[in-house]
């Protein structure tokens, strides 16, 4: 029985199965991982066929866990609720993938590290806790003092041990959410209107980047994470391979002007299939 697991997770946005589909096939073709690892995809309803057809065709012997986030938002922080997969228990090790990734080399060098009860990331190109969707707005809202300097991380990739401290942090994120956004309902519905607000609806409008806001708040608060260990194997937007290279994250880099006021798309794949089509070809 393996004992490492890998998860990617696609709702509602149809778009989104063009991604998973190019990243798994950059798994089956760069991943080496074969028996050592299960993949798990956690999806809507609607596309539990659609992903066993990209198991099939690519000889994967995947696993698919079916959810239904009501919204935007939950299909973002859904991700966070891996510790309810009725299987969980089977996996000492877990790596988390976003779907707008590129796998380019042995996932084994990854899969392979020994772990701490933290959680692990990337430096996500030095962004620090005062750059947008890293952190600062939670600190505002709650009223605690940060240092603006404080490096933070990239969540398009997580990897972290099967424990009850990490369990604990993904619940104590997902509390302040639903403290801070009570009744927080995405209608984006592919608009630039509201791009970016974690809460359009609820007692607080901050203005942030989903989740990762939340996740990067509570790992500060909590001094749980490691942005070294993976740093060297992982990049933003690579034009080509490298020896190190081995999650390419191709993140949202779409800015548009409205009404005088930028907004940044998140959760849409807009550009990130032909970036992610031109690099893997």
């Amino acid at each position: 029985m393996n004992n490492k697991l890998i998860y990617s997770c696609v709702f509602h946005n149809e778009g989104y199965l063009d991604l998973i589909d190019l990243l798994l096939k950059s798994y089956s073709q760069f991943g080496n991982v074969a028996d050592k690892a299960d993949y798990l995809i956690i999806c809507s309803p609607k596309f539990k066929d659609a992903i066993q057809r990209f198991f099939n065709k690519l000889n994967i012997k995947g696993k698919i866990w079916v959810l239904n986030p009501v919204n935007k938002f939950e299909a973002c922080y859904y991700r966070l609720k891996i510790f309810d997969y009725p299987d969980i228990d089977q996996y000492d090790k877990i790596l988390y993938l976003d779907t707008d990734l590129i796998i380019c080399n042995d996932l084994n060098t990854i899969l392979d590290i020994d772990l701490k009860e933290v959680l692990y990331s990337y430096a996500d190109d030095d962004k620090t806790i005062s750059d947008w969707g890293h952190g600062n707005i939670i600190f505002e809202e709650l009223n605690i003092d940060f240092n603006p300097k404080q490096k933070a991380f990239s969540t398009a990739v997580l990897y972290f041990l099967n424990c009850k401290r990490i369990k604990k942090l993904f619940n104590d994120v997902i509390k302040n959410i639903h403290a801070i956004c009570p009744n927080s309902e995405y209608t984006l519905s592919g608009s630039y209107d509201q791009a970016g607000k974690a809460c359009p609806n609820g007692e607080h409008h901050i203005e942030g980047s989903y989740d990762q806001d939340f996740i990067i708040f509570q790992c500060v608060i909590d001094e749980l994470y490691d942005i070294n260990t993976i740093n060297k194997y992982c990049q933003n937007n690579a034009d080509k391979s490298s020896e190190n290279l081995i999650l390419n994250h191709f993140g949202s880099n779409i800015w548009r002007r409205q009404n005088g006021v930028i907004t940044i798309p998140c959760g849409e794949p807009y550009g990130k299939m032909a970036r992610m089509y031109n690099f893997y070809h």
